[in-house]
């Protein structure tokens, strides 16, 4: 998951330690020395760059889980508690850690955490002018029996999250514009069926959101290894205004 820094002399990425979770590293363009800049305890899992490129925010699993039962006594838990149906995910494996939000700084600093709770965030990204952290996450007590992530935003230097997209069908991934704009792929429908196409949709300053292919009746995203769909989609990192369209077995750019 390699991530130019924004003065574009370093990339960060995550790499496995001697068979452990995944861990941050940055490496200088110039050198190519690499230096290991976090050690979670269940590793990292995303990483975006904070606008002065003396930090990383990470996405990492929390130390303790709310769902083992004697964690804190042993390193084996006695038992496995669980209230939710979404306790696990194919390809994950279980989902007992939720994964929060943190500022790693560089310079050797401690980890500072940004969100809490028990639910996860995912696909963190700054936002235009830098003084925010944006990410998915369903905060709905309910969210396991009708997941529906909505785009998210937390103060870089600390606070509560707000709630930044209101799509009836959630959102499945986002990118944020150079002006500050968000477009992301999600579904109109509250009640939608997997067999809907997700919509290309741009997000109005209120959160709500405009259909911008309203004639397009395929699946949209970005080709990759995302889903078990035969690699329909995936995160938009390097595609800010042009979206994949899967149709007849083929995949297409649209703009």
């Amino acid at each position: 998951a390699p991530v130019v820094s924004p003065g574009g002399d370093r990339v960060a990425y995550l790499s496995t330690v001697k068979d452990g979770p995944a861990q941050a590293y940055v490496v200088p363009l110039a050198s190519g020395r690499a230096r290991r800049v976090t050690r979670l305890p269940h590793g990292a899992s995303a990483l975006a760059w904070a606008p002065g490129g003396d930090a990383l925010v990470v996405l990492a699993g929390d130390a303790r889980s709310p769902w083992l039962v004697g964690e804190r006594r042993s390193a084996t838990p006695t038992a496995r508690v669980l209230r939710r149906i979404g306790w696990r995910e194919d390809g994950v494996g279980l989902l007992l850690h939720p994964a929060h939000l943190h500022v790693v700084p560089l310079d050797g600093g401690r980890p500072r955490r940004l969100t809490a709770g028990p639910w996860s965030a995912a696909r963190p990204a700054l936002s235009a002018d830098g003084r925010h952290v944006l990410f998915l996450a369903d905060l709905r007590d309910d969210a396991d029996l009708w997941p529906l992530p909505q785009v998210h935003r937390v103060p870089l230097a600390g606070g509560e999250p707000e709630q930044v997209s209101h799509v009836p069908g959630g959102v499945d991934r986002f990118a944020v514009q150079a002006d500050g704009s968000i477009q992301c792929v999600g579904q109109l429908a509250a009640a939608f069926r997997d067999h809907h196409p997700s919509r290309v949709l741009a997000l109005a300053p209120d959160g709500a959101p405009l259909d911008v292919a309203p004639a397009l009746d395929r699946w949209a995203g970005v080709s990759g290894t995302d889903t078990d769909l035969h690699d329909w989609l995936t995160d938009r990192r390097d595609a800010q205004d042009v979206w994949n369209v899967a149709d007849r077995g083929r995949v297409i750019p649209h703009r």
